[in-house]
């Protein structure tokens, strides 16, 4: 006669393996459902208070503005954002505050979507709180979501990727990770700092539907399965690309050589590529990258990521060797950039050091759990950690009342108002108030008649001014003042010749110069 089990501390189900953890109801409780609305309305209110309110300088403005036009931004064109910018500016109010929405709705998403992943993984309510909390008040991500960025869109795509591979592992659903590829695919065309995600996604796609515990001989084992998973995860990783054609279909205006090789050359870094140092400091670079993780997570979250992930390569190898992989990618590829705001391409491996310290949060507090079960709760001790980044962060990233930018773009249409010309070298300098003019000639009727000069020879410019054109240009360069007068004119400068000719035709009525 068999004797029904009892229920004591020894009698208890075995761990669930990383293929069974979808079978629980992780992400679909009550429970589930108030934390992660309980940190999603936390971040909503925190980037809503300090979301910029208008047009800021530099790439933000630049991608406002090609958000109004559908036009290409800068290498490598980012089609897949422009695109979905361009639906934000239908938003009540300028355009400008609406893509700066996109960044709060994306940073928001990628808060939930970390959530999950913590969840996925086998972390605790409390764990995946802390994660998804950690990595909205992280510095680096909270700056670029309050403001119009690619940062926070593309990193929904790369977060969502590695969710769907994780989901398809668990749940040894096949078309999950083909679906990923077409996210992945289709997130390059967001922000390229997806790819360097690339060796994590492979080794995800490639031990699919293998043992959790992995010996030697089992990566033999379904061989023309795995192949043809991984082709079929390619080709859709290849159909998401074709979101590049937006390029050529928006830009090329004789669809010849020329217009081909420029787009090659712009698809695959342009210019950027020679940002790479090649002979450099190590321990110099180290301790700059060393830097932005403890600008972002502090001494005592840098420690819990690596506990983290180490007590995820454990309970569940393939999922922790995938995030330490992507992880390693981003680090390393961006390791030598040499570009100001190198922080924000770290905004990948930064989230994946957020998961690690959602799942420290359960390992820290576990021996505490076996003294009594009620002591599981201690794992939300560790929220102190992102609740203290937020009084240290906020100020910093607080752009509500920055409308300087706004202020200047005024200022320069009504200097150029009329069939104007405004110079711009593309220096560092420039880039700064360029920016925003384009995005005040795609929004503001009254300077849409001026045009934007780019590059010209000093004899074309002399040959303008002397048949009685108006130049101005954004900063006194070198280039022109060496040859031509060059004077503050408001927020812009007039270039004039030195000596005016005999018989130069006078524009009949002169700008207004602003202090």
């Amino acid at each position: 006669m068999a004797i029904a089990p009892t229920k004591t501390w020894y009698n208890r189900a075995p761990r669930m393996s990383e293929e069974t953890t979808a079978r629980e109801p992780q992400g679909h409780t009550t429970p589930d459902r108030i934390a992660l609305a309980t940190v999603l309305v936390g971040t909503v209110v925190l980037f809503g208070l300090t979301l910029c309110p208008t047009v800021y300088w530099y790439d933000s403005a630049e991608f406002s503005a090609h958000a109004v036009t559908l036009g290409v931004p800068h290498p490598p064109g980012y089609p897949l954002y422009t695109m979905v910018a361009h639906l934000f500016t239908w938003l009540p109010g300028e355009p400008a505050l609406g893509v700066n929405r996109m960044s709060l709705v994306f940073g928001v998403g990628a808060v939930a979507i970390l959530y999950a992943l913590v969840r996925r993984l086998g972390g605790s309510i409390a764990a995946a709180v802390v994660g998804a909390a950690t990595l909205a008040t992280a510095r680096t991500f909270w700056a670029n979501a309050v403001v119009a960025e690619v940062y926070t869109p593309g990193l929904v795509m790369t977060l969502g990727t590695l969710l769907l591979l994780v989901r398809a592992h668990q749940d040894r659903w096949r078309r999950g990770v083909v679906l990923a590829g077409l996210v992945g695919g289709l997130g390059v065309g967001m922000h390229m700092s997806i790819t360097t995600f690339g060796i994590g996604y492979a080794w995800m796609v490639w031990t699919f539907d293998l043992p959790e515990r992995l010996r030697p001989g089992m990566l033999i084992q379904r061989l023309r399965s795995r192949i043809s998973l991984s082709l079929l995860s390619a080709t859709a990783a290849a159909s998401g690309l074709l979101v590049f054609m937006y390029i050529p279909l928006r830009k090329f205006e004789n669809w010849d050589a020329r217009d081909w090789t420029i787009f090659r050359k712009n698809s695959t870094g342009g210019s950027f590529k020679r940002k790479f140092l090649k002979d450099y400091d190590f321990e110099r670079r180290l301790d700059l990258v060393w830097d932005i993780w403890l600008d972002n997570l502090l001494v005592i979250g840098v420690v819990l990521a690596v506990v983290g992930l180490v007590v995820l390569l454990v309970r569940k190898p393939k999922s922790g060797i995938g995030l330490v992989l992507a992880a390693a990618g981003n680090l390393w590829w961006f390791f030598n950039y040499r570009v100001p705001d190198l922080d924000v391409f770290f905004l990948p491996a930064i989230a994946i050091g957020c998961v690690g310290v959602g799942l420290a949060a359960d390992a820290v507090t576990q021996p505490l759990r076996r003294i009594h079960p009620r002591l599981e709760l201690s794992a939300w001790l560790v929220v102190a950690l992102p609740l203290s980044l937020i009084p240290r962060n906020y100020d910093t990233v607080d752009l509500s009342r920055s409308t300087d930018a706004s202020e200047y773009g005024n200022a320069a249409c009504d200097v150029v108002q009329g069939e104007a010309r405004v110079i711009n070298y593309s220096s560092p300098t420039e880039w700064r108030y360029y920016s925003v003019f384009i995005y005040m000639q795609a929004t503001a009727p009254r300077c849409a008649e001026a045009t934007v000069w780019k590059k010209p020879r000093t004899a074309a410019v002399d040959r303008v001014l002397r048949t009685g054109g108006t130049i101005y240009t954004f900063r006194p360069v070198r280039t022109l003042s060496s040859r031509f007068k060059v004077t503050e004119a408001g927020p812009l400068w007039r270039v004039e010749l030195r000596r005016p000719s005999k018989g130069v035709r006078r524009p009949t009525r002169s700008a207004p110069v602003h202090p």
